[in-house]
């Protein structure tokens, strides 16, 4: 079992330390559990050139592709989801 909390250290106080534990213990209940504090990666900055360049390819790729004026996307993505 995992229970993932992601804080802003400016945001950290004894109260939200205290609803971390009151979480984990509700989880986990009597059983040993780790704690572990781990730094968030840096994400790399976006190459707007190159993502500009990927969705050229793709508008080439779907070029041929018609999409009906009256398609509702929203029951097509529920139906291929079973919903």
């Amino acid at each position: 079992m995992q229970q993932t909390f992601q804080i802003n250290p400016a945001n950290i106080n004894a109260q939200v330390i205290e609803n971390i534990l009151a979480t984990a213990k509700a989880k986990f209940g009597s059983r040993t559990f780790r704690l572990i504090i781990d730094d968030e990666p840096i994400a790399a900055p976006v190459d707007q050139k190159e993502l500009y360049k990927k969705t050229l390819q793709l508008r080439e790729l779907f070029k041929d592709v018609r999409v009906p004026a009256n398609l509702n996307l929203t029951d097509l993505a529920n139906e291929m989801l079973g919903e």
